[in-house]
């Protein structure tokens, strides 16, 4: 969302050309040797051509947060050791031994809910930011609807750092600075 606020533009390769490829609207452009050039698409009713799947590096660079270009290459790497298991990350997985694997390690736990929580806060963080932008196309929050919003964000913002207080941080600490940053950045006065 942070990307669409800056660039709204954007919303047609992120809604448009997806379903549209779907619905056979558009269509992947094809290179001089017949294969398709999934950076590329074609609305088909005029020819006309656009970029498509705009990597999420460029989304973060060009968002409303210019801290986000510097954390996303810390926390992304990092989450993917544990979304996605491999060798590397597979230390994260097992007995201090290193001669079993284990389900999860509780020193971990309190991680997955810090991370889940914050990503809770950044999700409605953009999502307040989306409704006070002031878009035409969007409907305004009531009063009441921001006050709640308002609430709520800063409840989540207030368990985030509480988490952050009790947490034995596998993490660098430079992400943990960084991400105290991202949680004062917006402003929900």
């Amino acid at each position: 969302m942070s990307y669409i606020l800056n660039n709204p533009h954007e919303i047609r390769e992120l809604v448009w050309q997806k379903i549209g490829l779907k619905a056979g609207i558009y269509e992947f452009k094809k290179t001089n040797n017949n294969k398709l050039n999934y950076k590329k698409v074609i609305l088909k009713a005029n020819n006309k051509e656009y970029d498509h799947n705009t990597s999420i590096q460029k989304m973060v660079e060009h968002g409303v947060h210019p801290i986000d270009a510097i954390i996303h290459p810390i926390i992304y790497p990092y989450l993917s050791e544990h979304t996605h298991p491999n060798m590397i990350g597979s230390g994260n997985y097992r007995t201090k031994d290193n001669k079993h694997y284990e389900v999860g390690r509780e020193i971990l736990h309190i991680e997955v809910v810090y991370f889940a929580v914050y990503i809770s806060f950044l999700i409605g963080g953009e999502i307040y930011l989306y409704h006070t932008a002031n878009f035409d196309e969007v409907d305004t929050l009531t009063g009441e609807e921001s006050r709640k919003m308002v609430e709520e964000i800063v409840e989540i913002r207030e368990l985030v750092n509480e988490i952050s207080e009790v947490i034995v941080f596998d993490l660098n600490t430079e992400l943990k600075e960084l991400i105290e940053k991202r949680l004062a950045s917006i402003d929900i006065s």
